[in-house]
């Protein structure tokens, strides 16, 4: 891909040098599609991570993938239902795995849409996993990018529920 191939024309003919393949990298979610009554739109998230908790420590990597499938029931409201896959290893510890289901909904103001959504998980290495349920408030903004394709921008904030077995 060429440079001129990178870039996308703004509204007053600017052009922006960022590729969208770097958007992606940097873990936003893209809707495809319009915001009418039965139409459907995919969208999702990618991570790659690696921490260490003090310089002595060893890092703890992670991969995560999360689709997002969304079914306008209206004009306004969208309901959501995204699986999750991850996994976490590290030099000394055994490798963990998870699986995650996260069913909820989106009301939209034209491009502003506020939402709420419930998560279970399952998580750890294997023969010891564990379980974790949260509630999440979503709020957040679709930038249109080109036509039908647009870039969500938005703040979730996330609460467990019970204990975490």
């Amino acid at each position: 891909m060429d440079d001129d191939e990178c870039k996308i024309k703004d509204k007053k003919g600017g052009n922006m040098k960022k590729c969208f393949v770097l958007v992606v990298c940097l873990l936003v979610t893209v809707g495809l599609f319009g915001f009418e009554k039965g139409t459907k739109s995919l969208g999702g998230s990618i991570s790659l991570s690696s921490y260490k908790s003090s310089s002595e420590s060893q890092a703890w990597n992670s991969f995560a993938i999360g689709p997002e499938f969304s079914y306008f029931v209206t004009k306004y409201l969208c309901l959501d239902v995204s699986p999750g896959l991850g996994i976490g290893w590290g030099e000394s510890v055994e490798t963990s795995t998870g699986v995650s289901i996260d069913l909820g909904f989106r009301y939209f103001f034209k491009n502003i849409y506020a939402g709420a959504s419930y998560e279970y998980a399952k998580s750890g290495p294997k023969g010891k996993k564990g379980s974790a349920q949260s509630m999440a408030l979503k709020l957040g903004y679709m930038f249109e990018i080109a036509k039908n394709i647009y870039l969500d921008s938005g703040i979730v904030y996330s609460h467990g529920l019970g204990n975490i077995k």
